[in-house]
């Protein structure tokens, strides 16, 4: 991976990969019977295997499916995340308006048919008030910006039947599948108060992950900077209405199966829950 500053120092030239319609068509085909024949890997000469030819895939494989874009999620935003992979810093991917669920007054379900492998990440999204174009961007920038801040969780989930590298994650626009929203969308506070919030994840009435708003970028409001700034580099707008999920604030994503009940919870801004099961009426 490219330095964070190295990065935003310049744009990416259109058409760097040979066998991105190849790729993308795959990942295409993937999503449309998801999860029914998942891939193992993106075969040679498919495979990226540079960041940038990751996000043209993931570009192409977005074009091809015709689906709106609901918003952007942010990963590997923490230091365990970044570790794990050895990377330098974050990456981004799209998801798709279908995959946003609002929770409901009374019983949010997520349908398991939906998904191969999901995982649960307890995170903070801000839903974008004033178009974002490409530029060079700030907190101060883009604090005008939002104009609502929605505990949320990201259901995590991959076209691949097999652990992958990051840059074949990237192309399948960051292991997107779904994001969960809190019906109480709030005015944004403090950057210190973002900071401070305490979050844990809970699964099947299990603590599965305890983390502070810090733990994304320093603070999530940094993880929405990045990304504009990131997007800048593709020359992409983040437009009025979407939504981004900005990291998981846990050190780690955590597994769930078929009848759990997932939570998250965030001091001063409430919760949000899913119950992962079929129901007739719902989800």
């Amino acid at each position: 991976f490219i330095l964070v500053g190295k990065m935003a120092a310049r744009h990416v030239s259109k058409g760097i990969f040979p066998h991105t319609q190849q790729a993308a068509k795959l990942l295409a085909d993937c999503r449309k019977v998801h999860p029914k024949e998942p891939l193992a890997k993106i075969p040679n000469p498919f495979n990226p295997t540079t960041t940038e030819a990751g996000y043209e895939i993931a570009a192409a494989t977005t074009k091809l499916l015709k689906l709106p874009v609901g918003g952007y999620k942010c990963a590997a935003t923490n230091d365990t995340a970044m570790k794990n992979l050895k990377i330098s810093e974050p990456f981004f991917g799209r998801v798709f308006e279908r995959d946003i669920y609002v929770e409901q007054k009374s019983v949010t379900y997520i349908s398991p048919k939906k998904f191969l492998t999901p995982k649960a990440e307890p995170e903070l999204s801000f839903r974008i008030g004033k178009d974002i174009e490409p530029g060079t961007h700030t907190r101060a920038s883009i604090l005008p910006m939002i104009q609502s801040v929605i505990p949320s969780i990201e259901i995590i989930d991959s076209r691949f039947s097999k652990v992958v590298g990051v840059y074949q994650a990237i192309a399948d626009n960051a292991n997107s599948g779904a994001l969960v929203l809190s019906s109480k969308e709030q005015p944004v506070p403090s950057a210190e108060k973002l900071a401070d919030m305490e979050v844990r994840l809970i699964v099947d009435r299990e603590v599965m992950g305890e983390g502070l708003g810090s733990n994304v970028l320093g603070n999530p409001i940094d993880s929405l900077v990045w990304l504009a700034n990131a997007l800048a580099r593709y020359n992409i707008t983040l437009r009025r209405g979407q939504v981004v999920c900005t990291g998981c604030i846990t050190p780690g994503p955590a597994p769930f199966a078929a009848g759990d009940i997932v939570r998250a919870e965030f001091s001063h801004f409430g919760s949000v829950q899913f119950f992962y099961k079929d129901q007739e009426r719902g989800y």
